[in-house]
């Protein structure tokens, strides 16, 4: 681990890159401020692998900086990143930035916008999220948003997540937001009936 901590100040980007794909595989979530200098880097790979690892290990001290990249980072991916890691991380006060790009043209960032809602758990957020829905059209975001809503309480949503399932190109999305729904109890207990009784590919 101090190789590694050693590695992320090295002047070779590309050794940068590794030691945070390799501090994010190990998963220790105490090293995750270590990353946090990483996302100044005027690299823009280095930038958006540190955005990755800062969402994997749900790094607080990345909040404003994350927050930074999203809204106005020169890269398209190192935005994107950073707005899907902003989602991951609990409690990051960055309400504002998920709803300034819930109607962004770019179908990933309203997809990751949603999902930061969702797990902000801020139940005035539900009609926004549900009209979000009702209008979009790449099913991509659609999931993110029912399982936003879902998370904000509404439950009928979880059907729409389920019939996911039975998607070839979309069943990967669907199966991970419904195995992290399922971790809140008053949610596994609507899931019962629908994977238990629904098609092979339903039954997770």
């Amino acid at each position: 681990m101090p190789q590694l901590k050693e590695a992320l100040h090295s002047e070779n980007d590309t050794v940068v890159i590794e030691a945070l794909r390799s501090l994010e595989k190990i998963g220790d979530v105490s090293v995750g401020p270590e990353v946090v200098p990483s996302l100044a880097s005027p690299n823009d790979d280095v930038r958006e692998a540190a955005a990755h690892a800062a969402g994997q290990l749900r790094v607080k001290e990345a909040v404003r900086d994350l927050s930074r990249l999203a809204r106005g980072d020169k890269d398209k991916e190192v935005r994107r990143e950073s707005l899907v890691a902003l989602a991951k991380i609990p409690e990051n006060g960055e309400e504002r930035t998920f709803l300034l790009f819930l109607r962004d043209k770019d179908e990933q960032m309203r997809a990751a916008a949603a999902e930061g809602l969702g797990r902000g758990g801020a139940a005035g957020d539900l009609t926004t999220v549900n009209d979000a829905f009702a209008e979009e059209k790449s099913e991509s975001a659609r999931l993110s948003m029912a399982f936003a809503a879902v998370y904000l309480g509404d439950l009928e949503k979880i059907r729409y997540l389920v019939d996911g399932l039975d998607s070839t190109f979309h069943r990967g999305e669907a199966r991970a937001f419904l195995i992290e729904l399922a971790r809140m109890p008053r949610i596994l207990a609507e899931l019962y009936t629908p994977l238990t009784s629904g098609t092979r590919s339903q039954k997770i």
